[in-house]
């Protein structure tokens, strides 16, 4: 990796910053990063080197989080993440972005009809739809999230949609995404290893945007704790719908 001007450098420092607010809790923000580290460095490399700085927030979430999982909802998940993974792997060097990202916002489009009929249909009708009994919903997220984490570090949307369908509060929303989000992107290191998305420049590379990262954790984790209920499931929901139709279109 060619030595980097400073503009570029702050810039990189920037989007690390932004990941690690996403960690702390502020959703969304995290599409930043997705962007400004594909404008700054080949598009490919920038997957391998979001990557380890994603390991890094997650660290962070998971410190101050970890309490919170709900462990029925993670565990059906772990099969059909693991199998997402393994295809994205085998696909890494044939699709394209544009193919990713339309496939990104159907199943985000998909999720977010569960989870409209879900709160604003059958809650105002008394009536309960037990998400954990519908393997195909467990599925649709799981393999998803696996397949585009994988290409892309992009399956924080679907995953955020998914825990919004499960009617999680806000802490345990954080802190069974910390647990997910670290399960997958540990797992997939040997595989971008491999690719060779990772690299030793790419890991000298994070270790000087770590503390940017963590600097994000801290103060994301401030905000969100302020954040009343219904705001943080309705800007959770906005930033989805934003995110689905800027992809597909």
């Amino acid at each position: 990796m060619e030595a980097m001007d400073t503009q570029i450098f702050l810039l990189a420092i920037l989007g690390a910053f932004f990941l690690g607010l996403a960690k702390g809790g502020v959703l969304g923000v995290n599409n930043i990063t997705i962007a400004v580290f594909a404008i700054i460095f080949p598009a490919k490399l920038s997957v391998g080197i979001i990557l380890l700085l994603l390991v890094v927030g997650d660290w962070g979430a998971f410190y101050f989080y970890r309490g919170h999982a709900v462990w029925k909802f993670l565990l059906p998940l772990v099969p059909w993440t693991i199998g997402g993974v393994l295809l994205g792997w085998q696909l890494l060097e044939i699709l394209d972005a544009d193919q990713v990202g339309r496939m990104i916002g159907i199943c985000m489009i998909a999720l977010m009809s569960f989870h409209i009929v879900r709160k604003y249909w059958l809650e105002k009708q008394k009536r309960v739809l037990v998400v954990p009994s519908h393997t195909w919903l467990i599925a649709l997220a799981g393999f998803s999230s696996g397949f585009t984490s994988t290409v892309a570090n992009a399956a924080a949307p679907i995953m955020l949609l998914f825990f919004l369908t499960l009617g999680l509060v806000k802490l345990e929303f954080l802190g069974t995404g910390a647990w997910y989000f670290m399960f997958l992107n540990l797992f997939k290191i040997p595989f971008l290893w491999s690719s060779g998305l990772i690299n030793y420049d790419v890991l000298l590379l994070d270790l000087k945007l770590a503390p940017a990262v963590i600097i994000g954790v801290l103060i994301g984790r401030s905000i969100v704790l302020r954040i009343p209920q219904k705001a943080f499931e309705m800007f959770a929901l906005i930033i989805t719908i934003l995110a689905s139709v800027r992809l597909i279109f």
